[in-house]
């Protein structure tokens, strides 16, 4: 089933609904999504694939990748620009934390850089069709009217736990 509708290319109507939660954070809460079990199983089954694919693809300078921290990144950068003003160079440094980044990403955006980073487009494709569902927001066991949105990643998919961290 789920190989005929990698070959269709998308996801059947019925499937095409992400619940949107809140969970606790630190301070606050932050919205995840839930997708449907059959495209979570899907998802889980291409991880090989896209975890291949990202070590094929491994950037030194992405510090959202596995096994590394916001914090090891504020450091490193510390010790560099220390260095290299002790070498007398001048330096400028300039680090940034994406608030809402999942939020702000169109997915055309993803669909472009995922094709020019060669992450198989079969791949892309469906997860980007996972992301366009409608979305309903569940909040005290009360859902919203479903919402379409082309301008945002799906926080809490698995693979865009694995790949999406360019």
């Amino acid at each position: 089933l789920l190989m005929r509708l990698e070959e269709l290319g998308y996801w059947p109507a019925q499937l095409r609904i992400t619940i949107i939660v809140l969970i606790p954070k630190k301070i606050g809460k932050r919205p995840i999504g839930l997708l449907v079990s059959l495209i979570r199983l899907w998802e889980r089954l291409r991880i090989p694939e896209v975890r291949c694919w990202k070590d094929q693809n491994f950037r030194d300078y992405n510090w959202a990748a596995r096994g590394r921290s916001a914090q090891d990144a504020v450091w490193r950068q510390s010790v560099c620009v220390e260095a290299a003003t002790q070498r007398g160079h001048v330096t400028i440094s300039n680090l940034s934390d994406l608030v809402k980044a999942y939020e702000m990403v169109p997915l055309e955006n993803v669909w472009r850089a995922g094709l020019k980073l060669h992450l198989p487009p079969d791949i892309l494709r469906m997860e980007l069709e996972a992301f366009a569902a409608a979305r309903t927001l569940l909040v005290n066991g009360v859902c919203s009217d479903p919402v379409l949105s082309l301008s945002a990643l799906v926080a809490g998919a698995s693979t865009q736990r694995t790949a999406y961290c360019w």
